[in-house]
């Protein structure tokens, strides 16, 4: 229904059978009455869905399998407890507030995102040319209304739905995401078919607003996309497949001990568990096995970063991506604007340098006034006070360069009307202006200037100051002109304007413009090579003017360049495999030095082997690229398992972006707001702080949830042990003493060495791995465990006079009269010492606090107390555990209903120096990995 509705509503649309009087007439209203009656030029938010959200906030991920353990507890209690237990039906209702818990932090934080991604997308720089009160002004797309008159320029996206009422011959626009045509389609004023979505007359260019918001065609489309789900990033994904194996494992694990009660521990041992007992130590099992604060403390680690990162301009929607960065090719590195610093009238002695006033010669005039009219800059109407050199323009800037160099001579546009503009393309890397004088004069040189034929002497001498300039980083322009004539009419002049490129043009000189990098260009690509990240240079310019940029930027460090002929010669004769260029006798690095420089064209006579040897160089430049060739480059890397990001500022960046799965502005994965390559470095190191932070949250997590908390289960079931630590005390370390630790463990501050690492590839390292299992539970976990054990012993032995070798294999001897004890002493002495078994875990997680802090430094090289690298708010975990702990041991009510005890004093104090040992044990460890990286210790390391 809802896609027949769609096409009607297209079907009924007639904007484009309207003339262009009648569109003005219809859309005469006042501004304000428009907004009032129509509302902002925005898309309606999708719907809520409250029903399929809370669903997913109450049953969603491990809530089902809470839910499923909350019912056990229930039945537990009654009917199948006999007698029923107190502690059973308050298990059940624990859960159920562990549920409300998470479902309501669920909400909260997709209120927060939602709140911050809105206030983030207001950054965004989106602007349109709109006629307002007879004067042209960049206005939000949000405040047009029906009947604003709106200008496009190339690249631009229409900002609503538009009727072209002035348009060029050469307005072409893309209208692919609507009527899925390939090719350009060329705009006109009249319709040329009378489907809404097929016609011509509605593009870009000077057009009426007919539509908005959600009544524009993409308006209408876009409500139907809001039903597709969108894709996980590796980051949940890996997430999930943790969750997901650690909850199967706690389900094998709870049905095994369920088994072994059914065929053994019920026949062998009557009486020592009842069926309620079983049933509750299964699912026990499966309530504390998964980290009860791991979805949140993903979360708050992901929102954390997205506010850290925008802070510094950079809008992040994917950051495991950023955390993968391979390779990065970008449009960001120079300053902004350029400026022509040369201009040459062809002839040897006519060259100028610099923008002091120079002598308005014919020649000179001649290409100054070329460099107005093939323009489609200017200035905006509000800085005529300002200096020229400084003053804004709308347009491109290389076109913005030569207007400013234009109006440096000539203040005044010179008189022409400019009939049509073919814009710059990337593709034929050429611009046209067609121009007819207001006064009727012929549009020629005069007498005074000179017209010869262009003879090899004269195009060496020109091709060699383009050499020259461009080796000195200068981007050279050739300005041509020719006579037109009047034999062409209006309607052949699109086609005619075409053919003159390509014979009869007349050069009038050349201009050299320069755009600088950026002042931290060199610094930054320093951190990325240190990090792992090769940048290469993707850009449209001349070779050699690339290569001069590239060196200014650190993008090229090497003396020599490998051209692709050197790359050819490695196909060919494959013992000279080394393009080492350092010629040491002393050097046997394959790829000591490393520059590469390649021109778009020789990229088509490229086969898979030579893009396997241009991959081994760590510094490459693609000069004259085209946008298909960058997205040639993307996909070749990509196919050689490079992980790759391309950001650019320009629409022909678009391909790319695609390929690389990044999108400019509010599609893209990155956003840098502020349009500065260096924010990059800040994304890189958020996005791998993402991963660290995360892991340390993990393996301060696991240990307690899984070894240390199974096992007590585990010698219960197997070995007949009165149960040391009770369901109830485990979900209270899983959902309460341990989240505010896992939480702020997020805040660290990255390690002096983040960004000195290669970047993370997921196909070969993921969240978790066998090392770093190892540490978790070959090294953390056991420790936690044979505290918690040694002091539940402990407190037995001191409390009772009963000896390990006695509480073991007890099963169901642990009765009145067991050692002399009645049935209450006996329940007492276990709730007492559970209590200090749970209060010892407490405690050493304070110590795998501090040791999951970092992973090589050292405990002061990262001082949690003082210094830059300090987090205080995590040190405010322990009095919260300690008051958690105090609570639940020492109030009558947790006494009487979960079973727990008041544990000696002394127990307060007898963890600490466990948890101390834990500190110096891991500093031992990080010491030996810090002095000896290449030892068994260090590569065992997690």
């Amino acid at each position: 229904m809802a896609l027949r509705k769609v096409a009607d509503q297209l079907r009924s649309l007639n904007y484009h059978l309207v003339s262009v009087n009648d569109i003005y007439n219809r859309f005469s209203t006042p501004v304000d009455r428009r907004v009032a009656k129509q509302g902002r030029n925005v898309f309606s938010r999708a719907s809520r869905r409250i029903p399929q959200r809370l669903l997913r906030w109450f049953f969603g991920g491990f809530n089902r399998f809470l839910w499923v353990s909350m019912i056990v507890f229930w039945l537990c209690w009654r009917p199948i407890g006999n007698p029923p237990q107190a502690g059973n039906l308050a298990m059940a209702i624990v859960i159920i507030l562990v549920i409300i818990l998470q479902a309501s932090f669920s909400a909260w934080q997709e209120w927060v995102t939602r709140r911050a991604m809105d206030s983030i997308a207001e950054m965004l720089p989106a602007e349109t040319l709109a006629l307002r009160d007879g004067e042209w002004r960049r206005l939000s797309p949000a405040d047009l209304v029906q009947g604003d008159i709106v200008y496009l320029q190339m690249g631009d996206k229409a900002p609503a739905d538009m009727r072209i009422v002035d348009v060029s011959m050469d307005a072409m626009f893309d209208r692919s995401a609507l009527s899925g045509a390939p090719d350009p389609t060329i705009g006109t004023v009249n319709y040329t078919n009378t489907n809404y979505l097929e016609t011509r007359n509605m593009g870009n260019c000077t057009g009426v607003v007919v539509a908005t918001g959600d009544r524009t065609v993409i308006g209408r489309i876009a409500k139907m996309m809001t039903l597709k789900k969108p894709d996980r990033s590796i980051l949940e994904i890996e997430v999930h497949r943790l969750v997901n194996g650690l909850t199967t494992l706690s389900l094998v694990v709870g049905i095994v001990f369920i088994i072994l009660w059914a065929v053994w521990l019920r026949t062998t041992f009557p009486g020592f568990m009842s069926v309620a007992d079983a049933l509750a130590n299964g699912v026990g099992v499966l309530v504390t096995f998964v980290p009860g604060s791991l979805p949140i403390s993903l979360t708050l680690t992901l929102t954390a970063i997205a506010r850290r990162m925008q802070r510094h301009n950079v809008l992040i929607k994917n950051l495991t991506t950023v955390e993968t960065l391979g390779s990065v090719s970008t449009g960001t590195l120079t300053q902004r604007p350029r400026q022509c610093c040369a201009c040459s009238c062809g002839r040897p002695g006519n060259d100028r340098r610099g923008a002091a006033p120079i002598c308005p010669s014919t020649l000179v005039t001649r290409l100054y006034e070329s460099a107005a009219l093939c323009n489609a800059a200017e200035f905006e109407e509000s800085s005529d006070t300002q200096p020229l050199l400084e003053r804004p323009a709308i347009g491109d800037a290389t076109d913005a360069a030569l207007l400013r160099f234009s109006a440096h001579i000539h203040p005044e546009p010179p008189t022409h009307q400019i009939l049509f503009r073919i814009p710059f393309n990337i593709r034929n890397r050429w611009q046209l202006s067609v121009c007819k004088p207001l006064d009727g004069s012929p549009f020629v040189l005069d007498s005074r200037g000179e017209i010869v034929e262009l003879t090899d002497k004269l195009r060496r001498q020109m091709q060699e100051r383009q050499r020259t300039w461009a080796e000195q980083g200068e981007r050279v322009l050739m300005l041509c002109r020719r006579d037109y004539g009047a034999e062409n009419p209006p309607s052949r002049m699109y086609q005619a304007a075409q053919m003159c490129m390509k014979q009869g043009l007349c050069c009038v000189g050349l201009v050299g413009m320069v755009d600088p990098p950026r002042r931290e260009i060199p610094g930054v690509v320093d951190t990325f090579r240190a990090a792992g990240v090769r940048v290469y240079m993707v850009t449209g310019d001349y070779a050699a003017t690339a290569a001069v940029v590239a060196r200014q930027c650190r993008i090229i460090t090497g003396m020599v360049t490998d051209t692709i002929d050197d790359v050819m010669r490695q196909v060919d004769q494959p013992s000279s495999t080394s393009h080492c260029s350092c010629k040491s006798s002393m050097c046997s690095e394959k790829r000591c030095s490393h520059s590469l420089v390649v021109s778009g064209p020789e990229l088509k006579m490229l086969r898979s082997e030579h893009w396997d040897v241009m991959e081994t160089y760590e510094e490459i430049v693609f000069a004259r690229i085209t946008p298909e060739q960058k997205l040639q480059v993307v996909e070749e890397l990509a196919r050689r398992d490079h992980y790759v990001a391309v950001t650019g500022d320009d629409v022909n960046d678009l391909p790319a972006m695609r390929a690389a799965q990044r999108w400019p502005k509010e599609a893209a994965d990155m956003v840098l707001l502020d349009n500065n390559f260096s924010s990059i470095v800040v994304a890189i190191e958020c996005g791998r702080l993402v991963f660290v932070n995360l892991k340390k949250v993990i393996i301060y997590l696991l240990p307690m949830t899984n070894l240390s908390e199974i096992v007590p289960s585990l010698l219960n079931v197997v070995l007949g042990l009165p149960i040391p630590l009770s369901t109830f005390l485990m979900l209270v370390i899983n959902t309460v003493t341990d989240v505010w630790a896992s939480i702020n463990l997020i805040n660290e501050e990255p390690e002096s060495d983040l960004l000195l690492h290669p970047p993370r590839n997921p196909k070969r390292e993921g969240l978790v791995n066998v090392r770093f299992f190892l540490q978790a539970y070959g090294f953390i976990g056991l420790w936690q465990t044979f505290s918690g054990h040694f002091m539940f012993f402990l407190c037995i032995y001191l409390r009772a006079g009963i000896a390990p070798k006695d509480v073991f294999l007890a099963f169901n001897k642990w009765t009145d009269g067991y050692m002399g004890k009645s049935q209450a002493e006996l329940s007492e002495i276990v709730r007492v010492a559970g209590s200090a078994h749970f209060f010892t875990l407490v405690v050493m997680q304070w110590g795998n606090m501090f040791v999951a802090r970092t992973r090589t430094l050292g405990f002061f090289q990262q001082n949690p107390f003082r210094g830059t690298k300090r987090n205080p708010q995590l040190l405010i975990a322990i009095p919260i555990s300690i008051a958690v702990a105090l609570l639940v041991n020492e109030v009558g009510w947790f006494n009487r209903i979960f079973l727990t005890g008041r544990i000696p004093v002394e127990f307060f104090f007898l963890p600490i120096p466990f948890a101390l040992f834990l500190i110096v044990l891991d500093e031992t460890r990080k010491m030996i990995v810090r002095r000896y990286p290449t030892s068994l210790v260090a590569r065992l390391a997690w």
